[in-house]
């Protein structure tokens, strides 16, 4: 016997049951098989990262002697250049300092107004020294003073810095004609070759 209302026709049963077929394959694919395959292709996708990592490594590897090589030769050339004044005590390291900065200044064109010693600070090991220079120098040159300043070797350290027009520019019309009065304090580190031998 029959219920009203839930003939199917051969055909429409046959829709029905691909439907439920077609539901019950997407929700095993959902449930089971679906995060399988998602989690293995993530793992495919972490072992080709580590692979193309350990591959970089590798190549790093390779190239290690001669990476060391160079290290050693700038490490060489690094402590062929001191990074602080070496003589044999810290008033001729003032003295050196303060002739080093008056050749940079000179080199470039400046004129020395005045040049003093700044008392040293004693720092650790090392000894802070200074020089306090005053001069002239035209725009231009001063940009090169302070490069050189900046890049001399052994160090020097540009403390304080002031810079006016003097009001001179002989009737130049560009403001690089322009004479600048400037008072520049200079550092350096210095290590006493005396307390160095104790």
């Amino acid at each position: 016997m029959t219920q009203p209302g839930l003939n199917f026709s051969p055909r429409m049963q046959r829709a029905l049951a691909i439907a439920i077929l077609l539901l019950v394959v997407v929700l095993v694919w959902r449930v089971a098989i679906g995060p399988f395959v998602t989690g293995t292709v993530e793992h495919h996708h972490a072992v080709a990262a580590a692979r193309e990592t350990l591959l970089r490594y590798q190549a790093i590897k390779a190239h290690q002697p001669e990476l060391e090589k160079r290290l050693a030769e700038f490490r060489d050339q690094e402590g062929a250049v001191s990074s602080f004044i070496e003589v044999g005590s810290i008033p001729q390291a003032s003295l050196s300092l303060q002739i080093g900065v008056k050749g940079l200044i000179e080199n470039n064109g400046g004129k020395i107004v005045s040049s003093q010693i700044i008392q040293d600070q004693k720092k650790g090991e090392f000894h802070q020294i200074g020089v306090r220079m005053e001069f002239t120098a035209y725009v231009g040159e001063l940009q090169r003073i302070l490069y050189d300043i900046e890049f001399a070797s052994p160090y020097y350290f540009i403390e304080t810095m002031s810079v006016l027009t003097t009001g001179n520019n002989y009737g130049g019309q560009n403001e690089r004609d322009t004479i600048l009065a400037v008072q520049v304090e200079v550092s350096s580190y210095a290590k006493d070759a005396k307390e160095g031998a104790k």
